[in-house]
């Protein structure tokens, strides 16, 4: 049985159409100091030499730096998913290592999954020079360093987008907007200033409703008085109206991704802590099968009581 449309909260009854844009995929401002620790940046290359790079590319190299700009970190496996699906997995490993080879991305020296994972398993990101390619007319950077923990968590809101490409491009839902690390700035309830980010924020068009989700990719590494105070900040952020004002009345649904079940009932216990009209506000899932329960329209919100509806 198909959901009903037009709830007032992650859900309405007007679809739009259309691949996502550029536009929609572009990442909110770095926060994170950029250090050159993890891999050495390429050499300062001229603009006469950078267009010469440039010009040896073609769209699907762009697309994979781009998406290398987007969300900072990617498997090889992802990035073959995403933008060689129809070619074998040694022609992608030839892509990848051109593109190495011409010191715009480069392998760190983590691999996931161990070795039988093979290039699928190896990561990857942009050097400086990659950047500039990738985000022509900002500044020039060096490698961003991260920490094992926030690769993984890079890497899982990747995997999440990857997915739902998949699911675009077989034209099962049509993915409009993916952001990472998406930033909401307003006004606390004393006027003070809040800035709030949540891992992605999606929209997911059907035939004729849409989806809108915040997500919060969570692996256990956040007290309960974190988790508490993160939704009471999208509670805070629910009462201003600012974000219904652009999806036609409907505040995004709010899903926190656990990685197992027992993890998911420990969030579900720190967000009941917090103000209990807001629970509805709220959805728990677990990180695998979140492309399914996505386009699904998410996991029922939480009761006044504090449990999955």
């Amino acid at each position: 049985m198909r959901r009903p449309v037009g709830r007032p909260i992650g859900s309405s009854g007007t679809a739009s159409t259309g691949a996502p844009e550029a536009g929609n995929l572009a990442p909110a401002a770095a926060t994170h100091t950029p250090l050159a620790s993890v891999v050495a940046s390429s050499p300062r290359l001229t603009a006469a030499a950078l267009a010469g790079l440039a010009a040896r590319l073609d769209e699907r190299d762009r697309a994979i730096l781009r998406t290398l700009a987007t969300f900072r970190l990617a498997r090889g496996g992802q990035l073959r998913r995403l933008h060689l699906p129809a070619v074998d997995p040694r022609s992608a490993r030839r892509t990848l290592a051109r593109l190495q080879d011409l010191q715009l991305i480069a392998r760190l020296e983590r691999q996931i999954g161990g070795k039988r994972a093979g290039s699928d398993g190896s990561l990857y990101q942009l050097t400086s020079a990659g950047m500039r390619l990738a985000r022509p007319g900002s500044p020039a950077r060096s490698p961003w360093s991260v920490s094992t923990r926030f690769q993984d968590h890079i890497l899982a809101v990747t995997e999440l987008y990857v997915g739902l490409s998949e699911v675009h491009r077989a034209r099962l839902i049509t993915l409009s907007a993916f952001i990472p690390e998406a930033e909401r700035r307003f006004a606390g309830p004393f006027g003070q200033p809040v800035t709030l980010w949540a891992d992605a924020f999606i929209r997911l068009d059907g035939v004729d409703y849409f989806d809108v989700f915040f997500v919060e990719a969570d692996f256990d590494n956040e007290s309960a008085a974190t988790i508490r105070r993160k939704a009471e900040a999208y509670y805070a952020y629910y009462l201003t109206g600012r974000e219904q004002t652009q999806h036609g009345g409907v505040f995004p649904k709010v899903i926190f991704l656990a990685k197992s079940p027992q993890h998911a009932a420990r969030l579900i216990q720190a967000i009941a802590t917090g103000p209990r009209a807001g629970r509805r506000l709220f959805g728990v899932g677990l990180y695998e099968g979140a492309v399914t329960l996505l386009i699904g329209g998410g996991p029922g919100p939480l009761t006044s009581e504090g449990v999955a509806a």
